[in-house]
């Protein structure tokens, strides 16, 4: 745990603060809406599992030429093709 302490310990600074308060803002966001949320369809598409090997195959790209950029856009196609894979295209 002191690895992990330490790396916590590490983002106190100003540029990372913000991040330990996102998932409380977009929890609180989500409550709001609850009532939303719950009427719309969940009709998952099988297209996401593509579109999510997509984002796994330019993360491990910029993983094996240690380069951050092509994880960054991995991570965007990521997040878009499990949403698509869950909630569908709508």
């Amino acid at each position: 745990m002191s690895g992990w302490f330490r790396v916590v310990g590490e983002s106190f600074n100003g540029e990372w603060m913000f991040c330990y308060v996102v998932p409380f803002i977009v929890g609180f966001l989500v409550h709001l809406r609850r009532d939303e949320l719950r009427k719309l369809p969940t009709h998952g598409e099988w297209a996401g599992l593509a579109i999510l090997a997509v984002g796994l195959f330019f993360y491990w790209a910029g993983y094996k030429v240690d380069t951050g950029y092509a994880g960054f856009f991995a991570l965007q196609v990521i997040v878009a093709g499990l949403i698509i894979l869950l909630g569908g295209w709508q």
